[in-house]
């Protein structure tokens, strides 16, 4: 009994089967995308936003973290620089001065967040003190 021509068929058939699929999956696909602002080619607010911060976010520094109590933080002069514990507790605001850094004494064990306002930016670190 020869198997192979019924097995052959069965092979082409199964690539036509695969072909339909795929070519009725990216109509499909292709239909559902029309319209939407995957098409679009404009920058968005986020995408505009994130590139603002991926570039800002070098200009600040927190160290050293995690710390023992006293922290340093860097950025431009005349920034306001203000500290919230993790759980959102305010802490404090300061002002970046001329040397470019605040120095932060004798907080408490735990995890905080300083947030840096420079001009239209707003950068975030999180920080630990031991």
């Amino acid at each position: 009994m020869n198997i192979e021509p019924k097995t052959r068929s069965m092979k082409a058939i199964m690539c036509a089967v695969v072909v339909a699929l795929q070519f009725g999956l990216s109509a499909q696909e292709s239909e559902h995308l029309s319209g939407s602002a995957i098409e679009n080619t404009e920058t968005n607010e986020i995408e505009a936003t994130r590139f603002v911060v991926d570039h800002a976010v070098s200009e600040v520094k927190v160290y050293p973290n995690p710390s023992e109590g006293n922290i340093f933080i860097q950025g431009k002069v005349g920034s306001n620089c203000t500290i919230y514990t993790i759980a959102g507790t305010y802490i404090g605001t300061w002002v970046i001065g001329v040397e470019g850094t605040v120095a932060v004494q004798d907080l408490g064990v735990g995890m905080y967040v300083a947030t840096v306002q420079e001009e239209n930016v707003r950068i975030q670190h999180k920080f630990i003190v031991l």
